[in-house]
C-alpha cells in the first residue's frame, strides 16, 4: 500500500490545517504547493465549503493567512472576490487588502491568476491589481 496521498486527500489535509491555524507554516507550504501545481481552485473551493460558503468567515481566516504567506493569502483572497456576492464588507475588504499590498510575490500570483480561466472583467481586475502592486513594490525597492 502506498503512503502517498492523493490530491483530494492533500487538499483535505491542507484545508483542515488552515481552518485550525490559518498562519501555520506547514499548512501554508502545502497550500503553496497545491496552488503551484494547478490545484488552487480546488483548494479554494474546499476552503469555501469548509467555511460553509460564508465569505465573511473565509475572509477573516484569509486575513491571518495573507500576513503569514502573502503569495498564498493573495491567491485565495483574490479567488474569494467573485463569490463574495452581496457582501459589500467582504468585497471592500478584499479591495483594501489589495490596495495595501506592495510585494512582488503578490503581483506575480495575481498575474498567474489572471491567466487562469476567469471572466474578462475579473481578469482585468487581477491584472490591474498586479500592475499596481508591482509598481508599489518597485517604489519601495521590494
Amino acid at each position: 500500500m502506498s503512503n502517498r496521498l492523493t490530491t483530494a486527500e492533500l487538499i483535505e489535509l491542507t484545508v483542515d490545517a488552515l481552518c485550525e491555524a490559518p498562519a501555520d507554516h506547514g499548512a501554508l507550504d502545502l497550500a503553496r504547493e497545491l496552488i503551484s501545481s494547478g490545484q488552487g481552485r480546488s483548494l479554494f473551493d474546499a476552503l469555501f465549503a469548509a467555511r460553509e460558503a460564508q465569505p465573511s468567515a473565509l475572509m477573516t481566516m484569509l486575513e491571518h493567512t495573507i500576513d503569514a504567506n502573502v503569495r498564498v493569502g493573495t491567491y485565495l483572497m483574490a479567488r474569494l472576490l467573485p463569490v463574495c456576492g452581496p457582501s459589500l464588507d467582504v468585497f471592500d475588504g478584499i479591495e483594501l487588502w489589495m490596495d495595501a499590498l506592495h510585494d512582488q510575490e503578490a503581483a506575480k500570483v495575481l498575474r498567474v491568476l489572471a491567466s487562469e480561466r476567469v471572466g474578462p472583467s475579473l481578469q482585468a481586475r487581477y491584472e490591474r491589481w498586479s500592475e499596481t502592486i508591482a509598481h508599489r513594490a518597485a517604489l519601495r525597492g521590494a
